[in-house]
């Protein structure tokens, strides 16, 4: 690999350690919304309506846990998104200044096509993690409603962001020359298990609409969906979506220590 290619990298990935800032979106988020929900069923009987998330964090004591932990969450996840447009903008460059596989559609559209997604990506994270600031000012104005709406919201932003990242990666993957090493290395397995991510995201979003629809009585579609199995898997939602800052914080921290390693 090129002394440029280092020199870009660094130029992009600034000395600050943002993969660390990129990790506390998981190991801050995920604790906080594991004691929120604890905090609750200590204080009430959950045997037999378990909490969700949102019920959780709308009570005392849970929300003295919730509040300054998802302010500490959202900032972070900011961050993190800023850094995957970065890690996206240098993919975009490697591949742009190699060969690229000739293609029905021209490299040059489909590369201009990606950039796009990479755009509306890092909006959409960055607005996920606005959301998770928001969602600490509504818990404390008691807003239950408002606090349901946010955090759909925050699944809605966050499950675009890491499927157009998705999306503009595979284009990238379709146009890049084989024997491009430096996009290869960028890509690691990170952008494998970030795809993964992104899928297992999108299996979860759709099981977390039927469950709503069905412990709601909105509709009867015939599936049998207990309200612990619910708040199961509305956990399980926002852990892979806190995920996605760790998985972000790991491939920018690879990213640069084999950069200075080998410039």
């Amino acid at each position: 690999m090129s002394d440029n290619g280092f020199a870009l990298r660094r130029a992009l990935l600034p000395d600050f350690p943002t993969w660390i800032v990129c990790t506390l979106v998981f190991f801050i988020g995920a604790p906080s919304m594991a004691a929120t929900i604890t905090l609750f069923c200590m204080d009430h009987d959950c045997s037999d309506s378990p909490p969700t998330v949102s019920w959780a964090a709308t009570h005392w004591p849970g929300r003295a846990v919730f509040t300054p932990g998802f302010n500490i969450t959202g900032f972070c996840s900011v961050i993190a998104w800023w850094a995957s447009s970065q890690l996206f903008r240098l993919m975009q460059l490697v591949v742009e200044q190699g060969d690229m596989v000739a293609c029905s559609i021209p490299g040059t559209k489909l590369l201009a096509v990606s950039r796009l997604l990479g755009v509306v990506s890092v909006v959409c994270g960055g607005a996920s993690g606005g959301l998770l600031i928001a969602l600490s000012t509504i818990t404390l104005n008691d807003s239950q409603w408002g606090h349901t709406i946010c955090t759909q919201l925050f699944f809605s932003t966050q499950l675009a962001a890491v499927v157009f990242h998705a999306a503009g990666l595979l284009i990238l993957r379709k146009i890049a020359s084989p024997r491009n090493d430096t996009f290869k290395f960028l890509c690691g397995v990170w952008e494998d298990l970030r795809l993964l991510n992104a899928l297992a995201q999108v299996l979860l979003s759709l099981g977390l609409v039927i469950c709503f629809i069905v412990v709601n009585e909105y509709a009867d579609i015939g599936i049998p969906i207990s309200k612990h199995f619910y708040s199961l898997v509305e956990f399980g939602e926002c852990v892979l979506a806190l995920s996605s800052g760790l998985l972000i914080g790991l491939q920018v921290r690879q990213c640069r220590r084999l950069a200075f390693k080998n410039q």
